[in-house]
């Protein structure tokens, strides 16, 4: 235990919560209902705490801590460093406050930012990034001690679908160029599912193996697979695999999170039909995770004008299709750790 930057009675215990461990009643704010936060998209949550350590291995490591008042109040910082930035799972970290007064919890805050910094400085990251989903019209206290920090503001856009809408909704909020794909998938094709219900290996095996041809290799680690069957396995998501006659041609596969579910994987042997396959697979997903209580359907990230490659922009348009509904992700750029003798392009 060592004491936190610019604050001698605020208490910093680092490592307390480490990927791919789940919280325990030692973790107050972990375990109680604004834990919600953390859980609530599977990217920080079950999921992804055994998915993404699985993915980068040694690559990874963790850096969370916890800050508390002395009387009342913590925040949780869920972090780690991974191919020189500071972040979580190479996604923005989200910095988790209890419940606590305006003065110690813009404390805690400001002493959290302070704290990313002297992790940065430690392990000479390139840079830091940070989660601001609460500023709005005007800058949150995460987003005014970020700003006193040096950060700079990016924007994210994520296409997401609103799950309390109906089914008749959710249907006519698609662009219009599209149903008749949906349409024609839905007649076409056929659906079987890997999920708790139906935890067949060997439909989840055929969507592996249908990844690696459409993909030309490997592009995931044996114990990453692993930990998306028991995902879908545990009823947190599923897999849906297309057959077109009697060919696979399609493949989606969703994680949930405690209300919002993601696409997190697909392929498609788009050399079988002269329609696009995953409209249809895509659709379904999003209904059936409506069914399974989910508030949230995250299709995934839609990219601005000059951003990313052409392929990146036919993808986030494709995914544009099924919501009108795009959500804004303000994060923050925090200076990563000042240029020093011996640190080079080389050892960054």
């Amino acid at each position: 235990m060592t004491v936190a930057p610019g604050r001698p009675d605020v208490m910093l215990t680092r490592q307390l919560v480490n990927p791919g461990r789940q919280p325990t009643e030692q973790d107050p704010l972990l375990v109680s209902p604004s834990s919600e936060f953390r859980e609530g998209h599977p990217q920080y949550g079950a999921f992804g705490r055994s998915y993404y350590p699985a993915i980068y291995g040694p690559r990874l490591v963790d850096h969370s801590f916890v800050l508390s008042e002395p009387h009342g109040g913590c925040v949780v910082v869920e972090c780690d460093v991974c191919d020189g930035t500071l972040g979580r799972f190479g996604m923005p970290i989200q910095v988790i406050v209890s419940e606590a007064e305006a003065g110690p919890r813009r404390r805690l805050i400001r002493n959290a930012v302070k704290t990313l910094a002297q992790v940065a400085l430690e392990t000479g990251v390139v840079e830091t990034i940070v989660a601001d989903p609460d500023s709005h019209e005007l800058l949150s206290d995460l987003g005014l001690a970020c700003l006193a920090a040096g950060g700079k503001i990016r924007i994210r856009m994520h296409a997401v679908a609103d799950l309390s809408l109906s089914e008749k909704q959710l249907l006519a909020d698609v662009r219009k160029s599209a149903k008749s794909l949906i349409n024609w998938g839905r007649n076409a094709l056929t659906l079987r599912y890997c999920n708790a219900a139906s935890p067949d290996r060997e439909t989840f095996d055929a969507y592996r193996r249908l990844h690696r041809e459409v993909a030309g290799k490997v592009t995931r680690s044996e114990d990453s697979w692993e930990v998306m069957f028991d995902t879908v396995s545990a009823g947190r998501g599923e897999l849906a695999l297309a057959t077109l006659g009697t060919e696979i041609v399609g493949g989606t596969l969703v994680v949930d999170g405690s209300s919002s579910s993601y696409y997190a994987s697909g392929a498609y042997r788009r050399s079988h039909s002269d329609r696009p396959l995953a409209h249809w697979p895509l659709m379904d997903a999003i209904l059936r995770a409506k069914v399974r209580g989910m508030r949230w359907f995250d299709v995934g990230q839609v990219l601005a004008p000059g951003d990313g490659t052409s392929k990146e922009h036919t993808i986030g348009f494709f995914k544009k299709a099924f919501t009108s509904r795009i959500e804004t992700r303000m994060q923050w750029l925090l200076p990563g750790a000042p240029e020093c003798p011996g640190r080079g392009e080389g050892n960054q």
